[in-house]
């Protein structure tokens, strides 16, 4: 967590987020066979429906689950990738070279399980880019969905790019790690949802350039608890407010650290939160109302330190503590 220390943290929730880092790293993935897609027949020139190869080398994993190695090229998604239970990791060789492109209007990839079998890990994708293809926008790039236990959920090195409506739905999740992923040229809806509670959230050096808001806990039937959600180095430019936490939403301990927030007005609305910390972050009004960058209701323990303000309206409204936060000048990111 390099970086950290040029802010005014805690020590104790410094530790905190490195901790679960380390935790996280350690893990050696998951267990079981190893497949490629092109063994089963995949595309790689994008002509083709390619979907069919993806489930049969899910399928051709063993109970326990295993490794989808998808070499370079365009890969054609007739169908959404529906794959249930098994614990898998789907690996490209880089977000340019590995490319799914979903032509279809549901999600490329949406994956459930009741529990995760292995270290607490359900799903992970790496060095692969997604986009969407065809007249209507895909649903999003990757939905993964447990049980009420939860599960971990590891993305890094993404591009998703156009002919998305959405990036990442994430339900009932824990110890979960998005890394290195940038998001741009979406249609419109949340770059990262988590709904239904969870417990353990890292985002880190995440960028998304679009329609819609960046991040949004939302409830899944009922009313959900949100804890340990940390966001570093994390740059959101969107046309609408960037973080979002609604009502019937409790978030227990939000760090935000070191990155941009951009919005026309509000760049984040938090509504029921617990303890967040807000530091060296620079919050950008790129529209030319007055309404406040930041906006707190029904929250307790909310401090904004080292923050930088751009734009025409008030820097926060409700219920947080400012500290040492700023005016900062030129025309935004």
């Amino acid at each position: 967590m390099d970086g950290l220390d040029r802010w005014a943290v805690p020590d104790i929730r410094v530790a905190s987020v490195v901790s679960r880092g380390s935790l996280l790293k350690g893990r050696q993935g998951v267990p079981g066979g190893l497949q490629s897609v092109l063994r089963h027949g995949a595309d790689p020139r994008g002509s083709r429906d390619s979907s069919p190869a993806f489930d049969a080398a899910f399928r051709a994993l063993p109970p326990q689950g295993g490794t989808i190695r998808v070499p370079a090229g365009r890969y054609r998604l007739g169908s959404p990738l529906m794959w249930r239970g098994k614990i898998v990791r789907l690996v490209g060789e880089g977000a340019r070279a590995s490319r799914l492109m979903a032509a279809h209007n549901g999600w490329a990839l949406d994956y459930a399980a009741e529990r995760a079998a292995w270290l607490g890990v359900g799903l992970e994708v790496g060095a692969i880019g997604i986009e969407g293809l065809g007249p209507q926008a895909a649903a999003g790039a990757v939905r993964a969905r447990f049980g009420r236990d939860g599960a971990a959920v590891r993305l890094s090195g993404m591009r998703l790019g156009a002919g998305l409506h959405g990036g990442v739905w994430l339900e009932h999740v824990r110890d979960t790690d998005l890394t290195d992923i940038v998001f741009s040229w979406n249609e419109g809806g949340a770059f990262v949802t988590i709904a239904g509670g969870c417990d353990g959230v890292l985002l880190r050096q995440v960028r998304h350039e679009g329609r819609g808001p960046s991040v949004v806990f939302t409830t899944q039937r009922g009313e959900a608890v949100f804890r340990h959600v940390d966001l570093l180095r994390c740059d959101f430019l969107t046309d609408t407010v960037a973080v979002q936490a609604a009502r019937g939403v409790t978030v227990e301990g939000l760090f935000v650290a070191d990155g941009v927030v951009a919005a026309p007005q509000t760049g984040m609305a938090l509504d029921g939160v617990e303890q967040a910390l807000i530091c060296g972050t620079r919050f950008v009004a790129t529209g030319a109302g007055n309404g406040p960058l930041v906006r707190v209701a029904r929250s307790r323990g909310v401090t904004l330190s080292e923050c930088g303000f751009t734009g025409r309206g008030s820097w926060v409204e409700g219920p947080a503590k400012v500290v040492a936060c700023f005016a900062a000048g030129g025309p935004g990111p």
